[in-house]
């Protein structure tokens, strides 16, 4: 790769967000309109309502119930005892046990989770490559599970008892439900683009005459790294 090589990448590059921004920028011509975004959510993500129980340690709190940081900026937390683990075990599995019998989930999260979730009665909205957000056991237990289904997951510190809600109808989500879904436009953007251009693709004829310019086992070697 030279110079120039390097400048036709670029400007491939700024072609491609060009067309990107002229289709489904603002007021693009192809711009995903309420229905699109509708479809791509209930295909994309899962509605999981949680219910949080710290058994391996819990965060530290002042004696107006704000939680601690460190100087870092981390939350402060203290672990358990072991009469305090077995005691939070034995919750985790009471309010599964409930929720397998036909509890109502609402009002388990209301009354057993540490965490407030209030701000989100419909869930959370997980999609399939959402691990860095909420961890690689709960996404898959998300697609796993069928609506209605329960299931536990832990970590060090907490465990996360589970449920698979009905997914809302997008058009409905409020704002603070809206902020759950962080780079959702950019996602749908960029399913739609590569769409597009994954059928145009299909199209394309492969050069063989001057790939077969190009082969590893004759290429310079590269000093630089």
């Amino acid at each position: 790769l030279n110079a120039d090589a390097l400048r036709d990448v670029y400007i491939d590059g700024f072609k491609v967000n060009a067309v990107r921004d002229y289709l489904y920028g603002k007021n693009g011509a192809e711009a995903p309109d309420a229905a699109a975004k509708n479809d791509f959510f209930s295909e994309r993500y899962r509605a999981v309502k949680m219910i949080v129980v710290y058994t391996g340690a819990e965060p530290e709190k002042d004696a107006d119930g704000n939680y601690l940081y460190d100087t870092n900026g981390n939350l402060r937390t203290r672990a358990l005892t072991d009469e305090e683990a077995s005691l939070k075990a034995q919750l985790v599995d009471a309010v599964k046990a409930a929720l397998d019998s036909g509890a109502d989930v609402d009002e388990c999260i209301a009354e057993f989770s540490e965490v407030d979730y209030s701000l989100y009665p419909n869930g959370f909205f997980i999609s399939a490559t959402d691990a860095a957000k909420y961890g690689s056991d709960v996404v898959k237990a998300a697609w796993e599970m069928e609506i209605g289904e329960t299931r536990v997951v832990s970590d060090d510190s907490m465990t996360f008892v589970l449920c698979r809600a009905e997914l809302p109808d997008y058009s409905t989500l409020t704002s603070a439900e809206l902020e759950l879904l962080s780079g959702f436009d950019d996602d749908l953007v960029n399913y739609l683009i590569n769409k597009k251009l994954d059928a145009l693709t299909a199209d394309v004829e492969r050069n063989d005459a001057v790939l077969s310019d190009f082969d590893v086992r004759t290429a310079h070697r590269n000093s630089y790294y």
